[in-house]
Protein backbone atom coordinates (compact mmCIF):
# COMPACT_ATOMS: atom_id res chain seq x y z
CA UNK A 1 0.00 0.00 0.00
CA UNK A 2 1.31 3.34 -0.96
CA UNK A 3 1.89 5.95 1.32
CA UNK A 4 2.79 8.93 -1.03
CA UNK A 5 1.08 12.47 -0.43
CA UNK A 6 0.72 12.43 -4.08
CA UNK A 7 -2.42 15.07 -4.96
CA UNK A 8 -5.05 13.09 -7.54
CA UNK A 9 -4.63 15.09 -10.93
CA UNK A 10 -2.05 16.40 -10.11
CA UNK A 11 -1.02 17.20 -13.97
CA UNK A 12 -5.01 17.77 -15.00
CA UNK A 13 -5.77 20.35 -17.01
CA UNK A 14 -9.41 21.85 -18.24
CA UNK A 15 -10.76 19.38 -15.76
CA UNK A 16 -14.04 19.31 -14.70
CA UNK A 17 -15.91 16.85 -11.87
CA UNK A 18 -19.44 17.40 -10.71
CA UNK A 19 -21.33 15.29 -8.18
CA UNK A 20 -18.92 13.58 -7.20
CA UNK A 21 -17.17 11.89 -3.75
CA UNK A 22 -13.47 11.12 -3.63
CA UNK A 23 -11.69 9.45 -0.84
CA UNK A 24 -8.25 8.56 0.26
CA UNK A 25 -8.56 5.80 2.19
CA UNK A 26 -5.78 4.52 4.33
CA UNK A 27 -7.38 1.51 6.10
CA UNK A 28 -10.95 0.11 6.35
CA UNK A 29 -13.95 2.41 4.89
CA UNK A 30 -17.47 2.15 5.23
CA UNK A 31 -19.49 4.76 3.17
CA UNK A 32 -23.38 4.46 3.61
CA UNK A 33 -25.37 6.98 1.11
CA UNK A 34 -29.08 7.22 1.29
CA UNK A 35 -31.09 7.82 -2.06
CA UNK A 36 -33.18 11.10 -2.75
CA UNK A 37 -34.91 8.86 -5.65
CA UNK A 38 -38.59 8.38 -3.56
CA UNK A 39 -39.32 6.06 -7.02
CA UNK A 40 -39.91 2.82 -4.68
CA UNK A 41 -41.82 4.49 -1.91
CA UNK A 42 -44.22 6.16 -5.16
CA UNK A 43 -44.83 3.02 -5.94
CA UNK A 44 -45.48 1.75 -2.32
CA UNK A 45 -47.42 3.89 -1.60
CA UNK A 46 -49.84 3.36 -5.25
CA UNK A 47 -50.38 -0.32 -3.65
CA UNK A 48 -51.64 0.28 -0.37
CA UNK A 49 -54.37 -1.19 0.94
CA UNK A 50 -56.33 1.53 3.15
CA UNK A 51 -58.75 -0.44 4.69
CA UNK A 52 -56.14 -3.01 5.91
CA UNK A 53 -55.85 -4.42 9.43
CA UNK A 54 -53.08 -2.02 10.75
CA UNK A 55 -55.42 1.00 10.37
CA UNK A 56 -57.21 0.84 13.89
CA UNK A 57 -59.92 3.60 12.57
CA UNK A 58 -61.14 0.97 10.03
CA UNK A 59 -60.94 -2.11 11.83
CA UNK A 60 -63.80 -3.90 13.14
CA UNK A 61 -64.69 -4.02 16.92
CA UNK A 62 -61.73 -3.56 19.41
CA UNK A 63 -60.13 -6.71 20.99
CA UNK A 64 -61.81 -6.70 24.43
CA UNK A 65 -61.72 -9.59 27.38
CA UNK A 66 -65.53 -10.50 29.07
CA UNK A 67 -66.37 -8.45 32.69
CA UNK A 68 -64.17 -11.00 35.37
CA UNK A 69 -62.18 -13.18 32.90
CA UNK A 70 -58.83 -13.35 32.68
CA UNK A 71 -58.27 -11.84 36.19
CA UNK A 72 -55.49 -14.04 37.23
CA UNK A 73 -53.54 -13.56 34.68
CA UNK A 74 -53.72 -9.37 35.44
CA UNK A 75 -53.10 -10.34 38.93
CA UNK A 76 -49.80 -12.09 38.04
CA UNK A 77 -48.71 -9.08 35.45
CA UNK A 78 -49.65 -6.35 38.22
CA UNK A 79 -47.35 -8.42 41.15
CA UNK A 80 -44.65 -8.63 38.66
CA UNK A 81 -44.64 -5.01 37.57
CA UNK A 82 -44.71 -3.90 41.10
CA UNK A 83 -42.39 -6.08 42.71
CA UNK A 84 -39.35 -5.48 41.00
CA UNK A 85 -37.38 -7.34 43.42
CA UNK A 86 -39.34 -10.37 42.36
CA UNK A 87 -38.25 -10.65 38.56
CA UNK A 88 -35.64 -12.57 37.46
CA UNK A 89 -36.22 -10.64 33.98
CA UNK A 90 -37.15 -7.37 32.41
CA UNK A 91 -39.43 -8.70 29.74
CA UNK A 92 -43.13 -10.03 30.63
CA UNK A 93 -43.71 -12.78 27.96
CA UNK A 94 -47.10 -13.45 27.68
CA UNK A 95 -48.13 -16.33 25.05
CA UNK A 96 -51.17 -18.56 24.67
CA UNK A 97 -53.11 -20.05 21.92
CA UNK A 98 -54.72 -18.16 18.92
CA UNK A 99 -57.90 -16.94 20.43
CA UNK A 100 -57.06 -16.96 23.98
CA UNK A 101 -56.44 -13.05 24.67
CA UNK A 102 -53.43 -11.94 24.75
CA UNK A 103 -53.85 -9.07 22.08
CA UNK A 104 -56.83 -8.18 24.60
CA UNK A 105 -54.59 -8.05 27.35
CA UNK A 106 -51.67 -5.99 25.89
Amino acid sequence: MSTSNQQTFSNATNLTITGRQFSNVLGNMHFHSASTDRYGLRLLLQNIAPGALHDAAERGDQPGCHENTRVAILKEIMDWIQDPTARKKFIYWLYGLAGFGKTSIS
